[in-house]
């Protein structure tokens, strides 16, 4: 593939470029994503394509820290390796507003944040959960989204400010409360 013509559909649209951990790059547009692999021979002026998938409307690509990458193209979430789809998770849960970032957390799963419907959360099953102003965020506009070293989600709004957003640490156990609670041990069940 001439690097000319790619370079030409990059300023298409949607131009993202990410590294599949141990894997290949990616160049994701509009409607078609391109695996870049270390080939030798090639002129100067040619990309080593690895593969052509075509795809539907591409809306993000996200390295993941576990291998693979996500994408979310044609209002699908999709774990995917290398040209296989792993696991496709579905329909957009924000309906057809646009995706203005993504990142992961700690245990791998996706974060999307989108212009005007909040943040999404997915877990390991692909439930999605949706943060928002009803949640406690100041604004449902993301533009940018960061998970740190201790978990904290940090939200980045448009003008309304920077969120952090902490899961829950601490659970009542429902049944206990009103007691004295003295001592606290392990059973032989675990």
């Amino acid at each position: 593939m001439d690097i000319w013509n790619v370079g030409a559909a990059l300023y298409s649209g949607c131009g993202v470029v990410i590294a599949e951990k141990s894997g290949p790059v990616w160049v994701g547009m509009d409607w078609h994503l391109f695996a870049i692999g270390p080939t030798a021979g090639l002129g100067p002026r040619e990309l080593p394509v690895e593969h052509q998938l075509p795809v539907g409307k591409l809306d993000s690509l996200l390295a993941s820290q576990r291998g693979g990458y996500w994408r979310l193209a044609d209002g699908h979430v999709q774990k995917c390796r290398t040209n296989r789809v792993e696991r496709d998770f579905g329909l957009y849960p924000w309906g057809r507003t646009p995706i203005t970032a993504a990142c992961e957390d700690q245990q791998g799963n996706l974060l999307v944040g989108t212009r005007g419907s909040g943040v999404f959360w997915f877990d390991s099953e692909g439930k999605a959960s949706c943060l928002s102003t009803n949640e406690g965020l100041s604004d449902n506009y993301i533009l940018s989204l960061h998970v740190d070293r201790e978990g904290s989600l940090w939200v980045g709004t448009d003008g309304c400010g920077l969120n952090r957003v902490k899961r829950q640490a601490f659970n009542t156990v429902e049944e206990s409360r009103g007691s004295v609670a003295r001592s606290v041990c392990e059973d032989g069940q675990g």
